[in-house]
């Protein structure tokens, strides 16, 4: 008789002496996930972005009322604090989030405000720097040591 072999049964490992022994499964998000598993620039991205989401409160326009704009602006930049965290933590859907909002930090350049006459003001710096950062996030995020950080087949 001839028996089926089950896909589901551990694999016996090799008794060479140059193979590693085989470590405990680390989960992909768990606390104890060990640090050298993530990208090196992943720390400087999420750095970078922290600044970029909590500059977000100086866009607050003079001319309306404080009040209202303090608290979309406190609503959004607690919405980019948890997808920032979820960026961290390795998550792919903040990772597209990242890459959708940096298109459209690139795109944001057409609002550069030229009609005042100190040019360097802290709305346009905020543009410009978001701008510089978008273009090193897409650039990041799609090399080959994010993509397979972000991306793993076990969930």
């Amino acid at each position: 008789m001839v028996r089926a072999s089950n896909p589901y049964e551990p694999v016996p490992l090799a008794q060479e002496s140059n193979v590693r022994e085989a470590r405990a499964p680390v989960l992909r998000n768990s606390p104890t996930m060990d640090p050298s598993a993530r990208p090196r620039q992943l720390k400087v991205s999420t750095l970078l972005l922290f600044l970029s989401v909590i500059a977000g409160f100086g866009q607050t326009d003079p001319k309306r009322p404080f009040a209202p704009q303090l608290w979309v602006m406190s609503l959004l930049v607690f919405g980019g604090l948890v997808v920032l965290y979820k960026f961290y933590r390795g998550r792919n859907w903040a990772r597209r989030l990242v890459m959708v909002t940096s298109v459209l930090s690139i795109v944001s350049v057409v609002f550069l405000d030229n009609t005042s006459a100190d040019t360097l003001t802290f709305r346009n710096g905020v543009i410009v720097f978001d701008l510089v950062l978008g273009i090193y996030l897409l650039f990041w995020l799609n090399r080959s040591e994010a993509l397979t950080y972000f991306i793993r087949t076990p969930r």
